[in-house]
């Protein structure tokens, strides 16, 4: 189970929280939960402006990835599972072109793993298009 919370501290003032943590087994259809459980810790990514102005420069979002990237590469195991809305968009230019606009319209969902993750990887990646797919 994993739960990690860091801030980052951008050179033009910027406050950003970063927390990952563990998708409980609910998250998940049992079977689906079932397969993975023993392999893989599957966790969110919640990112958070604590402070500064609207706009994201590419540098600070260097920053932030480089810190997820750390995190990730220090655990054999660890597959990120993360999604965007238009709920709280940070803007990473002036022209306000926010990252999820790169996205789908709606949401936007990327899992980050390990080859040798795959197979559980694909059964994380149906149970979500199925959930989402569903009228």
């Amino acid at each position: 189970m994993t739960h990690k919370f860091f801030s980052v501290q951008t050179p033009d003032g910027g406050s950003y929280n970063i927390e990952l943590s563990s998708f409980d087994d609910s998250s998940f259809p049992k079977e689906v939960a079932k397969a993975i459980s023993p392999f893989i810790d599957v966790v969110n990514i919640d990112l958070t402006r604590a402070r500064k102005e609207r706009t994201a420069s590419i540098r600070t979002l260097s920053i932030i990835t480089s810190r997820i990237a750390e995190y990730f590469l220090e655990r054999q195991n660890l597959v990120i599972c993360y999604y965007c809305d238009f709920l709280g968009p940070i803007p990473h230019t002036n022209k306000k072109i926010t990252c999820q606009a790169y996205g789908v319209e709606d949401y936007f969902v990327h899992i980050i793993y390990r080859q040798q993750h795959e197979k559980y990887v694909d059964l994380i990646a149906n149970s979500i298009h199925e959930g989402y797919d569903k009228p």
